[in-house]
């Protein structure tokens, strides 16, 4: 009989980036137990186990209310948790900035509850946590690496607050994910620049100098995978390798669909709209990759024209 690799639980692994991932880790041969919520997951006391026939299972928890038994986590290979609200969603009232920030730490601090609660022997070997590059704040041309200071705006101080709860971990290794802007056809940046594009409405932002960092989706799951093998630990930039401005961004768009563009939108309308998210769309962030280039991992698509080229035109060939 054929044996699993490890077993890994995923919480957050509905959403587009969730459902790759999931995919990934059955096709590299892991197991992997999918967290639902419940009204109270602490009733539920027996769990199916992965299995190389049934690679997929599913246990339930409530973060809203701290709420996970913790033998859902006994003996397993690691833990990633991708959860919190949308950042994309607007406006930013108050308090949906407070439920984007708890949406974040109550996720990560149930599952810190629940490994506290087993021996030492008994807990996993690895605690991946979704981070994001919004961790930098608005830097101009600086190079940002891991090691880079933290920034002084919402996103910023939501970012912090969440690695600093993964960092309260009992689990030896800790890994933090500041994640780009993820490009894929089905989801992330790219689903949304699109539809503008065809229809003549893409435009670059304030200024279109601003850096901006994506990573293709299949190069998101591919650097799980490779940490998952490795013993790097600390924060990791999931970034691409070349970063690439707003500016640039618009004229390869453009040049795809073979459409002109709008005039820029102005910095102070963009803030005028959208308040402090207006970061989101203007921020400049350069970020490389460093931990992972140092440890030899290699980009299937290291530029934005990579990332987008290859579906696209697949799309287009095929409508």
């Amino acid at each position: 009989m054929q044996q699993l690799r490890g077993i890994i639980v995923l919480a957050g692994g509905s959403g587009f980036i969730g459902t790759a991932l999931q995919d990934a880790l059955v096709n590299n041969g892991w197991g992997i137990i999918l967290l639902k919520r419940k009204k109270d997951a602490s009733q539920t006391d027996i769990y199916p186990i992965p299995t190389f026939e049934t690679p997929v299972v599913e246990a339930f928890w409530n973060p809203e209310s701290f709420s996970i038994d913790s033998k859902i986590l006994r003996g397993i290979k690691g833990v990633i948790c991708l959860n919190g609200l949308p950042i994309d969603r607007f406006p930013w009232t108050k308090k949906y900035r407070k439920e984007l920030v708890k949406s974040r730490i109550k996720s990560v601090t149930t599952l810190n509850m629940g490994v506290e609660k087993l021996p030492p022997a008994s807990r996993p070997e690895i605690f991946i946590s979704a981070s994001a590059i919004g961790y930098y704040g608005d830097k101009n041309n600086e190079l940002l690496y891991e090691t880079s200071d933290v920034g002084n705006d919402f996103l910023a101080r939501l970012c912090m607050q969440w690695e600093i709860a993964a960092n309260k971990s009992l689990i030896n290794r800790i890994i933090t994910l500041r994640t780009g802007l993820v490009i894929a056809e089905n989801g992330g940046l790219l689903k949304k620049l699109t539809p503008l594009f065809k229809f003549r409405l893409g435009t670059a932002l304030g200024t279109g100098k601003q850096w901006m960092s994506p990573i293709g989706l299949e190069d998101y799951v591919r650097a799980v995978l490779f940490l998952l093998e490795t013993n790097i630990d600390g924060p990791v930039n999931l970034t691409c390798p070349n970063p690439v401005t707003n500016n640039e961004v618009t004229r390869v768009m453009a040049d795809k669909y073979k459409k002109s563009w709008l005039p820029k939108v102005p910095v102070s309308i963009i803030k005028f709209l959208l308040g402090e998210a207006a970061a989101l769309f203007l921020n400049s962030q350069r970020v490389i990759p460093q931990k992972l280039l140092q440890a030899g991992f290699y980009f299937k698509a290291p530029n934005f024209i990579d990332q987008i080229g290859n579906k696209l035109s697949y799309s287009e060939e095929n409508k």
